[in-house]
């Protein structure tokens, strides 16, 4: 055996080993789907190819030299190996560097999942390495040894696709199971909320309005996936659970109706069809046809609220087997008037028809901004049919508080009011918050932003749109990431916003640390998006 091929060997192996979490990570963070995957690394070469892994292979190349001249003097062969692991200790660091510079915002959960695909990518990769070790050939291992470092990513791809058929039947037993857990309550209420953005809020509301009155659960955070429904039924639902709140979303089409064939849902929602995904959809047609699989799901003699102020959604086809609850438009069933926006919160006037007669009423919140009107409608809308009162209603708008990350407000450290809109962007979000921003009163106006993602061919040009509608509403602007968002810069450029109040940075921490500089007590800071992990620049 070749003892400066084993050691190069074992050394590489242990980086390769060293390298995968991060890999495993942005496979997580693109839904575990190859395609998505293949796409956010083809997006950028420097995803796959890595300055630290050149550095890796610098160092490489001496460690295995006295493989390729086995006649040299070990006065020689020794130097040569220990000349090359500086390098390869430096790739290292480097690596190291590049992963927690900018802290991860949602860290790698080690779930089964995650454990069963770290154990495959290892042996894939320890097999490749074994075959060098085999052949005993030094240029082979060299070629193979950079092969695997360089494209470690293709190694998790590998084994997710060698583990498919062990995650399809986890999968189908879990989901057998979470049918089994609901038909134990036939009679148990189930609610579905889709829609391109605001079905979250939904969500929340509808629970807010519901829980004085019903045993109420919702689906969690981000649990909008078929799995992420299937591990709400099977951990948490149980036979008390008057009312199940269940948010779906979709990124490609049949997401929903794989959904809905597992929660076949009493009510159906969709709160917005806008230009989201389009990257994984292709069309807004093809958008509106997924959300569209929620009302297709609905059973017979349930019923559909309707948001009559989208026209995509009073486009879907019709049924006559259920009953429709309409709102967001004159004529419908609830219609709102003397509405009142502040920066502080919304007033209105509710006329609705409900099957106790008509009902009109103000209601007040602490909810913000011209799209929470429509958001608060469609739980309206099904609250009361639920049977749930106005004065309930009442109370509850009126103690609601924000969702989190989605126009929340707080005060910073450094006194100013930050306006959170983390987790809610995209068009029409995104405009209303300025919006909001412009209605608060007090000193600058400051907005931070990476722009907004998956808009397929559209995404350019709505960006280009948001930045010329901040440079209206903000006095100083710092966009997060310099090449994503050129054409925010260039929107923002064309309405003459001055220069030095316009602010480029790299990432988040660079964000955070120019908003110290700029921000006083009496301002107001907006953060719109927040985007994954998978992309950062």
């Amino acid at each position: 055996m070749n003892l400066y091929l084993l050691m190069s060997t074992l050394l590489t192996a242990a980086y390769f080993i060293y390298k995968l979490p991060h890999d495993l990570h942005m496979l997580q963070q693109n839904s575990y789907r190859n395609d998505r995957y293949m796409r956010w690394l083809n997006d950028d070469q420097n995803r796959i190819i890595q300055k630290s892994d050149l550095m890796y292979l610098v160092g490489l190349v001496p460690a295995l030299l006295p493989s390729f001249f086995p006649g040299l003097s070990h006065w020689v062969k020794g130097p040569l190996f220990i000349l090359g692991l500086p390098f390869m200790a430096l790739s290292v660091y480097m690596f190291f560097v590049s992963i927690t510079y900018q802290p991860a915002k949602k860290k790698l959960a080690w779930t089964a999942r995650v454990k069963r695909l770290f154990v495959s990518a290892v042996v894939l990769g320890l097999l490749a390495f074994g075959l060098g070790l085999w052949a005993q050939k030094a240029l082979f291992s060299l070629v193979l040894m950079a092969f695997v470092i360089t494209y470690s990513s293709l190694f998790v791809l590998l084994a997710n696709i060698v583990n498919a058929p062990v995650e399809s039947h986890i999968r189908n037993r879990f989901i057998q199971s979470a049918k089994d857990r609901l038909s134990q309550r036939p009679d148990r209420v189930l609610v579905g909320i889709t829609g391109s953005y605001g079905k979250t809020s939904v969500k929340h509301i509808l629970t807010e309005l519901t829980s004085r009155r019903f045993n109420v659960l919702m689906t969690p955070g981000s649990f909008n996936t078929t799995l992420g429904v299937v591990r709400t039924i099977n951990e948490q639902l149980n036979s008390t659970h008057d009312l199940f709140i269940v948010e779906m979303g979709a990124k490609e089409m049949g997401d929903i109706k794989e959904i809905c064939d597992i929660v076949p849902v009493d009510y159906g929602i969709i709160t917005s069809i806008g230009p989201q995904h389009l990257e994984t959809f292709g069309s807004i047609e093809n958008v509106a046809s997924t959300k569209g699989e929620i009302f297709r799901g609905v059973k017979p003699g349930g019923v559909i609220a309707l948001n009559l102020g989208d026209p995509l959604i009073t486009g879907l086809p019709r049924r006559s087997d259920v009953r429709y609850l309409t709102y967001g438009a004159p004529g419908a069933d609830c219609v709102v008037s003397d509405v009142e926006i502040t920066g502080s919160g919304t007033t209105f006037t509710l006329t609705a028809n409900t099957r106790r007669g008509q009902l009109v009423e103000t209601f007040s919140t602490q909810l913000l901004g011209a799209h929470n009107i429509d958001n608060m409608l469609g739980a309206i809308a099904i609250a009361l049919d639920l049977g749930v009162t106005a004065k309930e209603i009442q109370w509850a708008l009126k103690d609601m508080k924000p969702v989190q990350h989605r126009l929340s407000s707080y005060r910073a450290g450094g006194g100013w009011l930050v306006l959170d809109d983390a987790f809610n962007s995209n068009p029409t979000g995104a405009s209303n918050a300025l919006e909001v921003l412009k209605a608060m009163k007090g000193g600058k106006k400051l907005i931070m932003t990476p722009g907004m993602i998956e808009l397929g061919d559209e995404q350019e040009r709505l960006n280009g749109l948001f930045g010329e509608k901040i440079a209206q509403a903000c006095d100083e602007v710092i966009l997060v990431g310099p090449k994503r968002t050129v054409p925010i810069a260039e929107g923002i450029r064309r309405k003459g916003f001055p220069e030095d109040r316009l602010h480029i940075v790299k990432n988040l921490k660079e964000g955070f640390e120019k908003v110290q500089q700029l921000a006083g007590p009496d301002d107001v800071l907006l953060i719109e998006n927040d985007l994954p992990d998978s992309y950062n620049e």
